[in-house]
């Protein structure tokens, strides 16, 4: 199975960037794959394809990890599409109060690599993904893409979850394997 791990976003954040998502669809209907509506998150680290074993492994090794963490508050929501030379992503991105979530990351990813699981160890980058972009767009939209807003507020992401992705013609779906409850305040 592939599987892939992810901070689920608060209620009333996953409705603001939906409603953003229902104008940009409009607006840009061509040459941009749009993430369904059900499959927003925060990728925490992609983790690609395991067996049932590993799988156990993980999540009984990440339960103690998240545990540790405490709920993080992220804010600043900034939409951007990337790289700015040939764009290939929409994204909202945001900043963080968390003084452990790097590290917390890190121990994520020491733990997958001790489990021989081969890593993408890219820079981790706070953001939820809006579309892939597969055809250029016209120049004029980018403007209109980038210039949406959601309110300028604080959320508090208090859940990871451990995800199985399943390919299909449509796009992807994701199906929850494992909940992990972030340490209280």
């Amino acid at each position: 199975m592939r599987a892939f791990l992810a901070f689920e976003l608060p209620d009333d954040l996953k409705q603001g960037i939906v409603s953003i998502l229902s104008y940009l669809r409009k607006t840009c209907p061509r040459g941009i794959k749009w993430v369904a509506d059900n499959n927003l998150h925060i990728t925490i680290q992609f983790i690609g394809t395991i067996t049932t074993e590993q799988r156990e492994r993980i999540q009984t090794n990440l339960i103690p990890v998240f545990s540790e963490l405490k709920s993080i508050e992220i804010c600043s929501p900034q939409i951007e599409v990337i790289p700015r030379n040939n764009p290939r992503l929409i994204w909202v991105n945001f900043q963080h109060n968390s003084s452990d979530l790097l590290r917390i990351i890190n121990t994520i990813r020491k733990s997958l690599q001790n489990d021989n699981i081969f890593i993408d160890t890219k820079p981790f980058n706070l953001h939820v993904t809006l579309g892939r972009i597969k055809n250029a767009v016209p120049g004029h939209l980018i403007p209109s893409i980038v210039s949406q807003n959601l309110t300028d507020d604080k959320w508090a992401i208090r859940v990871a979850n451990l995800y199985e992705s399943r390919l299909h013609p449509n796009g992807p779906e994701y199906i929850k394997l494992k909940k992990f409850s972030l340490k209280g305040d």
